[in-house]
């Protein structure tokens, strides 16, 4: 995808609001692009016209709230190396 083609597709996006930061929206894309500075890796993808998987509009309580693994996360972060 071009860069024209990218900021086409961008303009038809709503801009969403900031309490609803997980759609496919502008709102996400800014929160992103913020991210972006810190993890590039992670957070590029989801700038972009799909939304990498992370602004895209999905059911946000059977995304997060149904599951103890998708709300909080792994603790994996919070281990010591070799535990």
């Amino acid at each position: 995808m071009g860069r024209s083609e990218c900021i086409a597709t961008l303009l038809t996006k709503p801009f969403g609001t900031f309490d609803e930061t997980w759609g496919d929206n502008i709102v996400c894309r800014l929160v992103h692009v913020v991210l972006t500075q810190v993890r590039p890796e992670v957070h590029c993808p989801h700038v972009g016209p799909t939304g990498g998987m992370k602004c895209v509009d999905y059911d946000y309580n059977q995304g997060y709230l149904a599951d103890d693994l998708a709300l909080f996360g792994s603790n994996d972060a919070f281990r010591c190396p070799g535990e």
